[in-house]
C-alpha cells in the first residue's frame, strides 16, 4: 500500500499484537488507529474478521462513520447513512441517533429506510416502528420509502407492509397504489383487492392508472372477490367517475375476472359496453369471451359475439375454432353449417387447422357428407397435411365407412405423408 509517497506494509491485527499496534508507530507506516469509541469499535471489528488493519479505514464509508462517532449529529448521521454499505455500521448509527434523546426529524427515518432498501431490507419495519413511537408523522414520502425497502426483500415483506398500512399508513392514492403494486410484485394479487374499499371509502379519486392496477390483480386472482371487484371497477368507468382510456387490456382483465367465476351475463354486459365506446378492440378479448361461452355450451351468445367481431373486422380464427370444438350434438349442426359458409367464403379452409376443425365438428354432428365436402375443398387447394388426412380417416371410421377410410389412408400415403390413423 502507498501512503504519503512511500510504501507501507499492511499489518494484520490479532489479539496478541493489538495492544502494541495501538500504542506504537511503526517505521513501516502509522499503526495507530485512534482511541475512544471509534477506535475500539474499529479494532474489535477487524480483530474478529482478521483483515488488513489499514484497509477499511481508508474508505469514505468508514471515514463518514468515524466522523459521526467523533461529532454525532443528525446531519452527520444522514450523511453517513446515505453512503454506508455495511449493515452493522449503518444500524449502529441509527441506534445512536435514537438513543440521543433529542427530537428526530422525519428525514432521518427516510434516509434510514433508503439504507434498509439498499443493504438490509428486513429491518424496514423496525425503522418505521421507531418513527411511529417518536410521534413522527407518516407521510406518503416516508411510507413509500418503507414500501420500497419491503419490496427489496426476498421474498418481499408483504404481510409487514399490509399490517403497517392498516395501522399507520396514509390512506392516499399514492400509498394505496404502492401497497397494491407490492402485493402484485409478490405474486399475491388477491391481497390488493381489499385496498379498493379503502380507495372508495376515503374518496381518494380512483385514476385510470390505479384502476388498471386493480384490474390486473382481479384477472390474476380469479376469486369471487376479484369478480365482484371487477364489476365495481367497470361501474366506475360506466358512470364517468373514472375517465375511460383507449386501453382494451384493462377491459380484458375485468372480463377475465368475471369469466373466472362463470359470471357470463356480467361479461356479456361488459362486452356490450366496450363495443359502445371508442376503444380499439383486438381479437384477444373476443377470443377470451367466446371461448368461455362455447365451453359453457352457450353457443347462441358465442355466435352473437362472433358476428359482432366479424362486423368490426376482427380476426376470428381462434374464436371460430372455439365454437367448433363446442359443437358435439346433432342440434349444433346449424351452427357448424353457418360457420362453414363463412369460412369457405373467406378462403379459411386453406388453413389445415380450420379444415380439421370442420371435419371433426361435422363428424360429431353426424353429417359425414359435410365433413367430406370440407375435406375435398381443402384438397382442391393443395395437398393437406397428414393430420387433416387423419381427421377424415377418423370420420369415415366413426361412421363405419371402412372402405372410404382405407382409400383416404392410402391416398395420403401416396402423397408421401405419414398417415397412421388406426381403423
Amino acid at each position: 500500500m502507498l501512503q504519503g509517497g512511500r510504501r507501507c506494509a499492511v499489518r494484520l491485527v490479532s489479539r496478541r499484537n493489538a495492544p502494541a499496534l495501538l500504542s506504537t508507530t511503526s517505521a513501516e507506516g502509522p499503526a495507530f488507529i485512534g482511541t475512544g469509541e471509534a477506535g475500539d469499535e474499529y479494532l474489535n471489528r477487524w480483530i474478529n474478521r482478521k483483515v488488513p488493519l489499514d484497509y477499511d479505514r481508508q474508505t469514505p464509508q468508514y471515514m463518514n462513520y468515524h466522523e459521526f462517532l467523533e461529532r454525532p449529529s443528525t446531519s452527520s448521521a444522514v450523511h453517513a447513512l446515505k453512503h454506508e454499505t455495511d449493515p452493522d455500521r449503518g444500524w449502529s448509527i441509527f441506534e445512536k441517533v435514537l438513543s440521543s434523546g433529542g427530537p428526530i426529524r422525519m428525514n432521518v427515518f427516510n434516509v434510514m429506510l433508503q439504507f434498509c432498501k439498499r443493504i438490509v431490507p428486513s429491518k424496514a419495519p423496525d425503522v418505521l416502528d421507531a418513527a411511529v413511537s417518536r410521534d413522527v408523522t407518516v407521510t406518503d414520502v416516508l411510507f413509500t420509502s418503507f414500501l420500497s425497502a419491503c419490496s427489496a426483500a426476498s421474498p418481499p415483506l408483504v404481510q409487514a407492509a399490509l399490517e403497517h398500512y392498516a395501522k399507520v399508513g396514509p390512506k392516499t392514492r399514492t400509498t394505496i397504489y404502492n401497497v397494491a403494486h407490492l402485493c402484485l410484485q409478490a405474486s399475491q394479487p388477491g391481497l390488493a383487492l381489499a385496498l379498493f374499499n379503502d380507495a372508495t371509502v376515503n374518496d381518494v379519486g380512483v385514476t385510470w392508472r390505479l384502476l388498471s392496477l386493480f384490474a390486473t390483480c382481479c384477472a390474476l386472482d380469479r376469486s369471487v372477490l376479484a369478480a365482484t371487484t371487477a364489476q365495481r371497477l367497470l361501474g366506475l368507468i360506466r358512470t364517468g367517475r373514472v375517465e375511460s382510456h383507449p386501453d382494451v387490456g384493462v377491459f380484458r382483465n375485468l372480463v377475465a375476472a368475471m369469466l373466472a367465476q362463470n359470471q357470463f351475463d356480467a361479461a356479456l354486459d361488459a362486452m356490450s359496453y366496450v363495443e359502445s365506446v371508442p376503444v380499439q378492440i383486438d381479437e384477444t378479448i373476443y377470443e377470451l369471451v367466446i371461448a368461455a361461452l362455447a365451453k359453457a355450451d352457450r353457443l347462441a351468445h358465442a355466435m352473437t359475439l362472433l358476428k359482432a367481431a366479424v362486423k368490426r373486422k376482427v380476426r376470428i380464427d381462434k374464436c371460430l375454432m372455439s365454437i367448433l370444438c363446442a359443437c358435439k350434438e346433432d342440434s349444433d349442426l346449424p351452427v357448424v353449417d353457418c360457420l362453414y359458409r363463412y369460412a369457405s367464403g373467406k378462403g379459411m379452409l386453406e388453413d389445415d387447422a380450420v379444415c380439421r376443425g370442420f371435419v371433426a365438428a361435422f363428424d360429431r354432428c353426424n353429417d359425414l357428407d359435410a365433413a367430406e365436402r370440407a375435406f375435398q375443398e381443402r384438397c382442391s387447394i393443395s395437398t393437406p397435411r397428414a393430420e387433416t388426412f387423419n381427421a377424415m380417416v377418423a370420420a369415415y371410421a366413426h361412421h363405419g365407412r371402412r372402405d372410404k377410410a382405407t382409400e383416404t389412408l392410402q391416398r395420403g400415403r401416396d402423397h408421401g405423408l405419414h398417415v397412421c390413423m388406426r381403423l
